[in-house]
C-alpha cells in the first residue's frame, strides 16, 4: 500500500542511522524547511487533519510528532486513536474488548483464512487459537496486528489476545515494515509508548 503525500512519506525521508548494538533511531537533525512538509504531509488543510484539529479539544495532546501520526487518515476510527494514545503516552494497564467489538472480530474472522491454528490447554480446558491478520479489515487494521481467537473444542468463538506493540512482524500488510520503524524511531523523541494486551474472554498468551 502507497502512502504517497502522507505523513509517513515525509517522516520516511528523515535520515535514520543505526547506533552501536544495531539499535535504530531517528535523526531530527534537519532544516526548519522540513516542519512546513511534515504539516502538509500530515494533511494540513485537508479533511484528516481538520478533522484532527476539531478533535483536539476531546483527544489528548501527544506532541507534534504524536499528534501528526495520529491524524493519519487511516487512523480513522475512534477505538483505533485511542489505542494509539494509550500507546504514545505509556498508560499502564491492558484493554478489553466490548462484547460488541469481539462479535464484529469473530464475524470477520469467519469470512478469512487464519494464519495459523494451534491447540493450546487453558486452566482445565482445552481450546483452539487461529490467528488472523487484520490488515485489510477498515475498523481494526491500524487497532490490531495479527490477532489470536479463541474456540473451544465445539468450535465457539471463546476469546481473544493482541500484544499492541507495532511489532514489525506481526501488524500486517496495510502496515508495512516502515511505518512500525517509523513509530517506534518516533517513541524515542517524543513519546512514552509502552506495550499493552487487548484481551476477551478465554485465552492464552502465544
Amino acid at each position: 500500500m502507497e502512502y504517497r503525500g502522507t505523513l509517513f512519506d515525509e517522516l520516511d525521508k528523515l535520515p535514520l542511522f543505526v547506533a552501536p548494538h544495531g539499535a535504530m533511531a531517528v535523526q531530527l537533525v534537519h532544516s526548519v524547511n522540513s516542519v512546513p512538509n511534515l504539516l502538509a504531509a500530515g494533511g494540513f488543510g485537508s479533511l484528516a487533519w481538520g478533522a484532527e484539529l476539531r478533535s483536539r479539544s476531546r483527544r489528548p495532546d501527544l506532541g507534534v510528532l504524536g499528534n501528526l501520526i495520529r491524524s493519519h487518515p487511516n487512523l480513522n476510527t475512534d477505538y483505533e486513536k485511542s489505542l494509539f494514545e494509550k500507546y504514545w503516552l505509556g498508560q499502564k494497564g491492558n484493554i478489553e474488548l466490548t462484547a460488541d467489538q469481539f462479535k464484529k472480530v469473530t464475524d470477520y474472522v469467519s469470512s478469512i483464512n487464519s494464519t495459523s491454528v494451534l491447540t493450546v490447554n487453558s486452566t482445565n480446558q482445552t481450546l483452539i487459537r487461529k490467528q488472523f491478520n487484520f490488515g485489510r479489515n477498515p475498523e481494526f487494521d491500524y487497532a490490531f496486528g495479527t490477532a489470536s481467537v479463541f474456540y473451544d473444542i465445539s468450535g465457539n468463538a471463546v476469546g481473544f489476545y493482541d500484544d499492541y506493540n507495532f511489532d514489525i512482524k506481526w501488524r500486517g500488510p496495510s502496515l508495512n515494515a516502515v511505518i512500525p520503524l517509523i513509530v517506534r524511531s518516533a517513541c524515542l523523541i517524543g513519546g512514552r509508548c509502552s506495550p499493552f494486551e487487548i484481551t476477551y474472554g478465554q485465552y492464552v498468551k502465544p
